[in-house]
């Protein structure tokens, strides 16, 4: 409970922080109005901080800023997922390895890792325990200073309250029921309670003092500024690290008096200016006794103040009218949080194109010799990185079984290798990082998940590394289209009979419909057809183009393993494929996605594609997960449905599905 609350404090604060940024831009921009409208703003801020949820809005300063929000309506920098994370971690004994967690987490995929060398954990796990560490001992220190600061506060309000007890009445009655007491203890005038605000004066007051000092702290009582500071104290005790709302609770309060300030002349009118800044002037020759009191506030910052004064004339209408338009569009815009419908613009580039490869039969090698690797570009499965010896150390090749699991050194890296890394979920934009971070990748994906690597050889060394994903180890990466011929064709080809001839004989056509998804000439005809051969329904999608030539085929089977789902959509004026697979089991799982067009001659060309994978021994990612399937609903929100076979049941209906795969129905 107690690490719950400070990921949300530390949400809100973060917010905050921005939030202080924007009002203090504004209230240079507002230097000239009048001090109530800068003071206002004020109030967005301690909303920001008391509260960890607010209102929807496409015209927020946080939608600008893509910040993450959650179904709850509150914005999370930090994931309370972690939380649910760390209690996992803290129930693994201290002698437990990142690697034993792998092995225990790979039963139901049967593909096991040597891991770390050693037996010690992998960096992500010690990253991660870093943070659990971090959270766990912060929360702690955070609630000490919470109640360091109320304490602190209570004491201090306690002993003022002590050194009162003598104050009577100051002989002018409860003005519109605002108590005022005078006391010989108190050198300067001041509000003392929220409820039942108090106001205390000195004992021998200047007459010509005493109407600007009592108007001045009815109009603070009036208008709410005690239970408003109590408050603001609230927050700072809550935020109590963040110098950011020290600032504000400073500039508020000198906001908040300032603001009184020129009410004040607004009643007494400019000729009562001079006096005025005398009484301040006179008064601030006594002794502060509320600094740091948050339920009483006093004349404090004479200087500052008496300079505003005297520069201070009521606004014109029309000054006055744009002020509060501009607080009024600045509140809106710094209250309001990201939206469902705020969904992030994704670029759909053309997937960068892979160099042509060989897999490479590391078989042929002898155990214990690292051999002769002919140039060119392979794939390598790596099962651990040496840093030492700066190359992978042990190695399988074929992932789907562990009988392969080499011991022999493959070449090592030259010293000018390349390393790159590509980021993107679902596209390829390759970017060099350092052989030190190429490794913590490494060793952290190995620790969870296969691992493949683009390997370029040169003279028996690698002299450039790909790593297709960086966020493989949280289950995401992404996943090339292959031009592989569908489960209709291969059994057109077993049975020796034409597609047509199998069309007419068990199929029919359940619609028909025209899109450009193709660089051919002409819309091409979309064709779906459903049917039975004899071993359960399945549903068919041919793509001819305007001549009539099929470029195309895509298959769904009811009762095959590996339920698909295809679309046709569009986005800023291009037309694009679909294919979305859902697989969701009680302990593993994957979802992809591809987004595709076909060449002149039906060639499928790629956009995008994604792969989610996840299983006990991969750590979930909430953050990412939503950035991931916030991308695969961008592309449902803009296209519908062709042909589907999830859950074994056949559909055809032109529909959108984004409502029914996004983070909401997809988050487990």
């Amino acid at each position: 409970m107690q690490t719950h609350l400070f990921i949300r404090i530390l949400n809100m604060s973060l917010t905050s922080v921005l939030m202080i940024l924007a009002v203090l831009a504004l209230r240079l921009l507002l230097r000239r109005a009048p001090r109530i409208f800068v003071y206002a703003l004020w109030a967005v801020v301690l909303f920001r901080l008391l509260c960890p949820v607010s209102f929807e809005s496409s015209f927020s300063l946080l939608s600008v800023l893509r910040a993450p929000t959650t179904e709850g309506g509150s914005v999370e920098y930090i994931s309370q997922e972690f939380e649910n994370m760390m209690s996992w971690m803290e129930s693994i004994p201290e002698d437990v390895t990142g690697q034993d967690m792998m092995d225990s987490g790979r039963g139901a995929k049967g593909a096991g890792s040597e891991g770390a060398a050693g037996g010690v954990p992998g960096n992500g796990f010690l990253a991660r325990k870093t943070w659990q560490a971090f959270l766990h001992v912060g929360g702690r220190v955070w609630m000490l200073g919470v109640l360091a600061m109320l304490f602190c506060g209570a004491v201090s309000y306690g002993r003022l309250c002590r050194r009162l007890r003598g104050a009577g009445e100051a002989g002018l009655g409860e003005r519109g029921r605002i108590r005022i007491r005078c006391s010989g203890t108190v050198s300067t005038p001041f509000v003392l309670g929220f409820l039942r605000p108090c106001i205390y004066l000195p004992k021998d007051l200047p007459e010509k003092d005493l109407e600007y000092i009592l108007l001045h702290e009815r109009i603070h009582i009036r208008r709410g500024d005690p239970l408003t500071r109590a408050a603001a104290y609230l927050a700072l005790c809550l935020h109590w690290f963040n110098p950011f709302v020290w600032l504000a609770f400073f500039l508020s309060g000198r906001d908040m008096e300032m603001s009184c300030d020129e009410a004040v002349i607004d009643r007494i009118g400019n000729e009562g200016k001079k006096d005025y800044s005398a009484s301040l002037l006179s008064l601030a020759t006594g002794k502060q006794i509320t600094a740091g009191i948050p339920l009483a506030f006093g004349e404090g910052e004479p200087g500052v103040r008496i300079k505003n004064v005297l520069r201070y004339k009521r606004p014109a209408f029309a000054l006055a009218a744009a002020a509060l338009a501009v607080c009024v569009l600045a509140a809106v815009f710094l209250l309001g949080n990201p939206g469902k419908q705020e969904k992030k613009e994704m670029e759909t580039p053309e997937a960068e194109t892979v160099e042509p490869y060989i897999e490479m039969d590391f078989t042929s090698m002898e155990e214990g010799a690292a051999g002769q690797v002919p140039d060119g570009t392979y794939w390598v499965y790596p099962r651990s990185i040496s840093r030492s010896a700066r190359c992978f150390d042990r190695y399988v090749t074929d992932v789907s079984s562990d009988d392969q699991d080499k011991t022999v050194l493959v070449p090592a890296f030259s010293d000018d290798c390349a390393f790159l890394v590509n980021r993107e979920m679902d596209s390829v934009r390759f970017e060099e990082i350092s052989f030190e971070e190429f490794a913590d990748l490494i060793t952290d994906a190995c620790e969870r998940t296969d691992v493949s690597v683009l390997c370029t050889f040169q003279d028996n060394l690698i002299v450039e590394a790909r790593l297709m994903s960086a966020c493989i180890s949280e289950g995401i990466s992404y996943i090339a289209l292959t031009a592989e011929t569908s489960w209709f064709e291969d059994i057109c080809e077993n049975e020796g009979r034409t597609m047509d001839e199998m069309l007419e004989e068990y199929y029919e056509l359940a619609r028909t419909e025209e899109a450009d998804v193709s660089d051919a000439p002409g819309p091409e005809r979309i064709e779906i057809y459903l049917g039975n051969i004899g071993d359960g329904d399945s549903g068919m999608i041919l793509i001819y183009d305007a001549d009539g030539n099929l470029l195309h085929t895509e298959s769904a089977h009811s009762a095959r393993a590996g339920w698909v789902n295809f679309y046709e959509g569009e986005l800023d004026g291009t037309p694009f494929l679909l294919s979305v697979h859902i697989e969701d089991r009680d302990n593993f799982g994957e979802y992809w996605y591809q987004v595709y067009r076909l060449g002149e001659t039906g060639t499928p060309r790629q956009i995008a594609g994604s792969d989610f994978q996840w299983r006990s021994s991969i750590l979930y990612d909430d953050g990412l997960f939503r950035e991931w399937a916030d991308k695969l609903e961008h592309y449902l929100a803009n296209s519908h449905l062709l042909l589907s076979s999830q859950e074994g049941e056949l559909r055809t209906e032109a529909v959108s599905e984004a409502d029914k795969y996004n983070y909401g129905t997809l988050h487990r």
